[in-house]
């Protein structure tokens, strides 16, 4: 039985951010030089909240996504 049923995970709003983000830069619908819609705009259509954004901003900097 423990086989079947595995430990549920909490994934991070910000996380989640991170890894769309991320697609869309990989993908070249993001390309590089292009800025990134502000805060608001970004916020707005991605319906999360401003901390998640920045974390995640945050983090794709670390990663080297974006300046």
């Amino acid at each position: 039985m423990k086989n079947l049923i595995r430990e549920v995970k909490a994934e991070k709003v910000s996380e989640k951010i991170v890894e769309k983000l991320a697609k869309l830069i990989l993908e070249g619908k993001l390309p590089p030089g292009e800025k990134l819609p502000c805060e608001r705009n970004l916020i707005e259509i991605l319906g999360v909240g401003k901390s998640s954004l920045r974390e995640a901003i945050n983090r794709l900097q670390d990663m080297g996504y974006v300046e």
